[in-house]
This record gives C-alpha cells, sequence and structure tokens, in this order.
C-alpha cells in the first residue's frame, strides 16, 4: 500500500470524525437537531429544523466504493451542510 492510499485512508477517517463534529455542533445551535447514522456502508448525516429535514450521504469505502470515491462523498456531505448552515439553501 503506497504512502498515497495510506493518506487517502486517513483522510476518510477523518472526514467521518467531522461529520459526527458537525453533528455536536449543530445540537448546539440548539435551532437544529442533527443526528448521524453510521453503517459498515455509509454515513447519513440527518438535520431538521422545525418540520424540514435534510439528508446529507455518504459512502465508506467497501469492496464496491474505493477510497477515492467515498473521500469525495464524504467532502461533499460536508460541504453541502456548511452550505445549508450558511443560509445558501433553505
Amino acid at each position: 500500500m503506497s504512502i498515497v492510499d495510506k493518506t487517502i485512508q486517513q483522510l476518510v477517517r477523518n472526514r467521518v470524525h467531522d461529520l459526527t463534529d458537525r453533528a455536536m455542533n449543530i445540537n448546539s445551535l440548539g435551532s437544529h437537531r442533527a443526528t448521524v447514522t453510521l453503517t459498515k456502508s455509509c454515513i447519513v448525516l440527518g438535520v431538521s429544523r422545525s418540520s424540514a429535514i435534510n439528508t446529507y450521504a455518504a459512502q465508506l469505502p467497501s469492496s464496491d466504493v474505493s477510497d477515492r470515491l467515498a473521500l469525495a462523498e464524504l467532502d461533499t456531505a460536508l460541504n453541502q451542510t456548511r452550505v445549508y448552515l450558511t443560509g445558501g439553501a433553505q
């Protein structure tokens, strides 16, 4: 396994932690509620405000999903939650 592969795997782990940290931060805001569901194959962050629920999901590495794809999906989910929380999506 190359240093690039090891780095990507570490970045995937970091992004999973970033999503769980984002949920804790969202819950501390008081106006939103966030939940994280983590399975062997995916992570889902659900954010609710009033009656609206937004979900942000990413696949995790597996035999069918490469580490690079998982990292890209995790980055997308993090960016989407950032946009939502900064008012980019209502």
